[in-house]
């Protein structure tokens, strides 16, 4: 049967992935599904059957997921009857999961979506990477993903053996179904058919597929496209000091000075890349005070409602102290409405803010948010108040990091100069 494997793929000139590689392809994502696992255990939630009712959403995405990917090819099978397929029209082509990246994406690049979830609607699939491939190559690499499926899983199983992994959690944390493994062998017979003049850019740095382009673009070398990568948001180090693995790139656009460091050593594999600071796209906006005299503290949530409350409650505090403090709250998009709700009744001097974001507040409080290190690049003060967790910029001495929630008041004070 593998023989038989071996030489259609050959008179196919279709070559899908190693078994081996996938469980380092998806390494890095596990990493950071474990640590905020951890965190969501620890600090996201009030009470413990809230944390079981997380944990049981997770088991049901999990169990569904090849589904939704089954019904998510289908329809991409139905769109390739109907939509005109548009070429490869621009030298620099830039890889998303999810639209909303691309507000902070330059016009110069022809987008393409990549895998199987979000869902592909009929008339997007011209705009899809797998639009790359024909009709017999996708039945081809169904098919065969199918039959190496399961001797892909023992691989894995047996690598989380060696690293005394829980094999339900590495399954689990990354979703790891039959699906996962298929939208990896179609992106890694798409990467083939891109001019080698071209270049790929992608900001998700975690991603199975960012490791893919690095595991392909490290195999060809000089005859393969360049690689870049965007930095978006920061880089979290791993609660049990795993590293992660590294990855490829030719070049890397960086937005935060005090990342720079761990990106070179702990990151970035190829010693000839090109390193270009990138400054933020975000929009800045003058926040209109109620008082000229007023100093402007702005609150960016974590998404774990626990550790909002505790925070707010000092700010609070420190609100009714000093009657020229104003606070605002820009609420994390993980954090449901009922929570903000609560959040809004309990502190009513709140001003919740959902979207904008100004350059004239005093001080930002974050717990690692990339907001921080954004406000950083504005040159105003920052306060992080991580829980247990780090993240490679705090590394740099020059920052305010707080990580005892007793001593904030007497913290904002000194900041703040009160």
């Amino acid at each position: 049967m593998i023989l038989f494997t071996r030489i259609f793929f050959r008179v196919m000139r279709i070559k899908l992935l190693e078994y081996d590689s996938l469980y380092k392809i998806l390494w890095n994502q596990y990493l950071i599904e474990d640590s905020t696992l951890y965190r969501v255990m620890k600090i996201k939630y009030l009470y413990k059957s809230d944390y079981y009712l997380h944990l049981f959403i997770l088991i049901l995405k999990f169990i569904g997921k090849d589904l939704i990917a089954f019904a998510s090819i289908s329809s991409f099978l139905i769109g390739y009857f109907f939509n005109k397929k548009i070429p490869i029209i621009k030298k620099d082509i830039f890889l998303l999961t999810r639209l909303s990246e691309l507000n902070k994406i330059s016009n110069k690049f022809q987008i393409f979506k990549v895998n199987l979830f979000p869902f592909i609607k009929v008339n997007e699939i011209s705009s899809h990477i797998y639009s790359l491939l024909n009709l017999k190559e996708i039945f081809v690499i169904v098919i065969f993903s199918v039959i190496k499926f399961p001797k892909i899983c023992f691989k894995i199983l047996k690598n989380c053996k060696r690293d005394k992994i829980s094999v339900f959690k590495y399954f689990l944390l990354n979703k790891l179904t039959f699906s996962t493994i298929l939208e990896l062998n179609l992106l890694y017979v798409c990467l083939a058919k891109i001019d080698k003049k071209s270049t790929i850019s992608n900001s998700q740095q975690f991603t199975p597929y960012m490791y893919l382009l690095s595991v392909y673009k490290e195999s060809k070398k000089d005859n393969a496209w360049s690689l870049h990568l965007y930095q978006h948001g920061v880089y979290e180090l791993d609660k049990f000091k795993r590293p992660y693995n590294k990855v490829y790139v030719d070049k890397m656009f960086y937005k935060f000075e005090q990342s720079l460091d761990w990106i070179k050593e702990s990151y970035i594999s190829n010693k000839n890349c090109t390193f270009t600071f990138n400054k933020t796209r975000e929009i800045f906006k003058t926040y209109l005070k109620k008082n000229p005299n007023s100093k402007i503290i702005a609150y960016a949530s974590s998404g774990f409602y626990k550790q909002d409350n505790l925070i707010l409650d000092k700010l609070n505090s420190i609100q009714k102290e000093y009657k020229n403090i104003e606070v605002l709250i820009f609420p994390h998009p993980t954090l449901n409405l009922i929570h903000i709700k609560k959040l809004l009744k309990k502190y009513s001097r709140l001003q919740l803010i959902i979207s904008e974001r100004f350059n004239n507040i005093d001080l930002l409080i974050t717990g690692y948010s990339s907001l921080g290190l954004d406000y950083l690049n504005l040159n105003i003060k920052v306060l992080f108040i991580p829980f247990d967790d780090s993240i490679c910029a705090f590394n740099d001495n020059s920052l305010h990091i707080l990580k005892d929630q007793k001593c904030l008041l007497d913290k904002l004070k000194e900041i703040l100069n009160i």
